[in-house]
């Protein structure tokens, strides 16, 4: 049996047990997130700054940012009437993005033929 006053003999080569449990330190990242490289961006300038059109072009942007796709699509349809043309095509923008993809209702009118196709043959 080892003694315990004699202390422990240990290689140059291993590092004593104390070094060997502590984990590596780790390398900082060099490269950026997603978050800061779209923060590093400069946002585009909202047209019609200054004019009641530029105020609902702005509420509509805040409705789509907070998920209020009614609102957004209520400012958007009020929009489509504008007399400048960059906020009309800023507002099609923002209505095309909370638009009904069509493939999506092609996709749910498929699954729901195979549901009433199973449920048909089950029952019947």
């Amino acid at each position: 049996m080892a003694d315990p006053e004699k202390p422990r003999e240990t290689s140059a080569e291993s590092p004593p047990p104390e070094e060997a449990a502590r984990p590596a330190p780790r390398k900082k990242k060099a490269a950026k997130s997603k978050g800061e490289a779209k923060a590093a961006e400069a946002p585009k300038p909202i047209p019609g700054a200054g004019t009641p059109e530029g105020r609902k072009l702005r509420e509509a942007l805040r409705a789509a940012e907070v998920g209020d796709h009614v609102r957004l699509r209520r400012l958007t349809r009020e929009l489509e009437e504008a007399p400048d043309p960059a906020v009309r095509e800023a507002a099609a923008e923002l209505a095309e993005r909370v638009a009904i993809d069509p493939v999506q209702v092609v996709v749910f009118l498929a699954c729901a033929a195979v549901l009433a196709t199973i449920a048909y043959v089950w029952v019947v």
